[in-house]
């Protein structure tokens, strides 16, 4: 998993809270470490609060684990707390303008898809990515896993993300009600992306938000 991430807590800096010495950090198998705090640790799965919500990793993943003590993890949540409330009194205040400061509105304007095309059923793409040699990107979510919308939201919408998209053929699957699948696969975190070449092998996967930029860099590495 290759997580950098650049947007509040959703960067590498931010989202690994860099700098914060104070947190419990997970070193990950691929060098790099998450640090927040751990709220669940159970069968060596590992459920890590961030400033920005929760994420989740699997034995498969991990290296080591190292805690803080609850001094240091009492400031570090307090911490958090004041710099939400900064941040609430210091937004800048957006008053609607004037009806003679208003201008009209653009023209409409023709544009290219914003939206990945998304097979649901992982047997089918992989039989289309045989049929056609292209790698198949599986991404196993669930309904109430936040950073999984969050996914949807910003990263499955970056311009250079959705061009990489054509290159595969991408399957959506809810792994709370294809659990044979999600088993198989041994994914236990959301979100869980694997990749496949055309031959249905895995190739490597993403466990876990990535932004845009960093997420098209890992979509290339699985084209070449």
């Amino acid at each position: 998993m290759d997580i950098k991430f650049k947007v509040m807590a959703m960067t590498l800096s931010a989202l690994f809270l860099a700098g914060h010495a104070s947190a419990d950090v997970i070193r990950l198998k691929n060098g790099n470490k998450v640090e927040g705090i751990i709220i669940e640790e159970r069968d060596g799965t590992v459920t890590v609060q961030l400033d920005a919500g929760t994420m989740i990793f699997s034995p498969e993943e991990i290296k080591s684990v190292e805690r803080s003590d609850d001094a240091e993890k009492a400031a570090l949540e307090k911490r958090w707390k004041e710099e939400k409330t900064q941040a609430k009194k210091t937004a800048p205040v957006i008053r609607p303008k004037q009806a003679s400061e208003a201008k009209s509105p653009e023209p409409a304007r023709v544009r290219a898809p914003s939206s990945i095309s998304w097979r649901y059923d992982l047997e089918d793409g992989l039989a289309e990515a045989k049929r056609t040699d292209k790698p198949v990107m599986a991404d196993f979510y669930t309904d109430w896993c936040g950073w999984c919308k969050k996914l949807d939201e910003d990263t499955y919408k970056d311009k250079d993300v959705l061009a990489l998209a054509a290159g595969f053929v991408c399957v959506k699957i809810d792994a709370d009600k294809d659990k044979e699948s999600a088993k198989k696969y041994k994914v236990s975190g959301y979100p869980t992306i694997i990749f496949f070449n055309p031959a249905g092998n895995e190739i490597g996967r993403i466990g876990g938000y990535l932004p845009g930029e960093d997420f098209a860099s890992r979509m290339k590495d699985f084209l070449k």
